[in-house]
């Protein structure tokens, strides 16, 4: 019987030795693996402060106080206020707000080249006259209606 008691008490015995293996197994992979600063153990100075610049055995240093932003902060504050511009005060009709989208001298300038265009690529003997103001308004309305409604490239 005590022959069974010594042999489980060898068995313990060298559980333990083959556990402390291991933990001294873990601790030097742990050691020799990584760099990692345990957060919880921080040394302080001797101000009583957390260090602020940690190195690796690699050299790389670490700062545990953020660097400040270079971003500019934004504010509240606006100087102008609400509601429409000087532009728009006057808009009383759709032609008047759509002349604060396109100017009218841009109106002009496409008048002047698509007539100049149309003449370029009209045959000799076709008689066609130059395009007007109003008919490139009405154009650039109805492409604008055509949009707007989602007809553009349907067919009905």
């Amino acid at each position: 019987m005590n022959s069974w008691i010594e042999d489980e008490s060898d068995d313990e015995d060298s559980y333990d030795q083959g556990s402390a293996s291991e933990t001294q197994d873990a601790e030097s992979q742990t050691s020799e693996e990584d760099d990692e600063i345990d957060l919880e153990n921080l040394k302080l100075d001797d101000d009583s402060t957390p260090k602020s610049l940690y190195s690796s055995k690699s050299g790389i240093t670490w700062s545990s106080i953020p660097y400040p932003s270079k971003k500019a902060k934004s504010s509240n504050d606006t100087s102008e206020k609400a509601g429409p511009t000087k532009l728009t005060e006057d808009v009383s009709s759709i032609q008047d707000a759509f002349i604060c989208f396109i100017l009218e001298k841009i109106i002009q300038k496409i008048l002047i080249y698509s007539n100049m265009e149309r003449t370029r690529n009209i045959a000799s003997n076709e008689k066609s006259e130059d395009i007007t103001m109003m008919e490139l308004k009405a154009f650039i309305g109805l492409l604008l209606l055509a949009g707007l409604l989602g007809k553009s490239k349907k067919k009905h």
